[in-house]
């Protein structure tokens, strides 16, 4: 075996090789094997870092804290957060217009990045990013931005590891109590932001539905109700739709013609509203009540 032994002699032998303990050669009782924390780590700059051996494993996990794409020029631990300086490795780029390859550099500037906490402390990046200019006279975009789609996304402010595990946050417990949980992860993030994370999560793809249940539901209780539309296969909400207008779930059940079974309650509204939209599909009395509840 590459990493183990191939018996228990062998171990203690290998473990004796280590250490002065003869306890380790001793049958009759076990060694201890431990090790040594150090109270203050110290982070070392990346020129300073050692190679891997060349004797490890692949199982043997081994990566960078940080993006591949950046390159640590200085590590500063404050007092409540940890700064980290960093500059793009690549000496080049392509041009986004025109594809053309450049390693003319306009201007910097920097941009001050949140990333993921370390040891229950704030991490923030400040990034010495590039503008280039670009080497085909012809472009129409003569100076653009750098692009780093593995650390951040344009404009943002958080990379984009931070900003996965704040969506993970938001979309398990809310906006105001994503946001006490996040402070206290060492993740500070307003509520609000919060919620603008969810707007702008890409949605995903919606696959046409069979089973589908119909009910009311209050915008304003007892002054304005609107119309929910669930799947009651995968158990989630398909639409919300603003009134109890006939016509408008009408509408919405023509543009799905594969449906077949159409679950609603016993008001005459939605059962004329099947005939119409939906002839074909079975329909079924009671509506979906887990689905709704859940919702509400």
């Amino acid at each position: 075996m590459k990493n183990g032994v191939s018996s228990r002699a062998e171990m203690r032998a290998r473990i004796a090789s280590f250490g002065r303990d003869p306890i380790a050669l001793d049958n009759r009782q076990d060694p201890v094997i431990g090790c040594s924390n150090s109270g203050a780590a110290v982070l070392l700059a990346e020129g300073l870092w050692r190679p891997v051996p060349v004797s490890w494993s692949p199982n043997i996990v081994s990566r960078s804290l940080i993006s591949p794409e950046l390159s640590i020029v200085q590590i500063s631990p404050q007092t409540d957060r940890l700064l980290l300086v960093a500059r793009p490795k690549s000496a080049v780029w392509l041009c986004p217009c025109c594809g053309c390859q450049t390693d003319r550099v306009h201007s910097h500037y920097l941009r001050r990045l949140a990333d993921l906490p370390w040891q229950g402390r704030v991490v923030e990046i400040q990034l010495y990013a590039r503008r280039f200019r670009c080497a085909n006279s012809q472009c129409r975009c003569q100076i653009f931005i750098e692009r780093l789609p593995a650390t951040v996304r344009p404009k943002a402010r958080r990379t984009t590891h931070l900003g996965g595990s704040q969506q993970a946050i938001v979309f398990a417990v809310g906006g105001q109590p994503g946001s006490r949980l996040s402070r206290k992860l060492a993740m500070p993030v307003s509520g609000d932001t919060l919620l603008r994370m969810v707007h702008s999560a890409p949605l995903p793809d919606l696959i046409a539905p069979t089973v589908v249940g119909i009910d009311d539901w209050a915008c304003h209780r007892g002054q304005r109700y609107g119309t929910i539309i669930c799947d009651l296969e995968r158990n989630c909400v398909l639409d919300l739709l603003p009134d109890r207008n006939a016509d408008s779930v009408a509408r919405w059940l023509k543009r799905w013609p594969g449906i077949k079974v159409v679950a609603r309650d016993r008001a005459g509204l939605y059962a004329d509203v099947a005939r119409c939209g939906a002839p074909n599909p079975v329909q079924v009395h009671g509506g979906p009540l887990a689905p709704t509840q859940q919702f509400r």
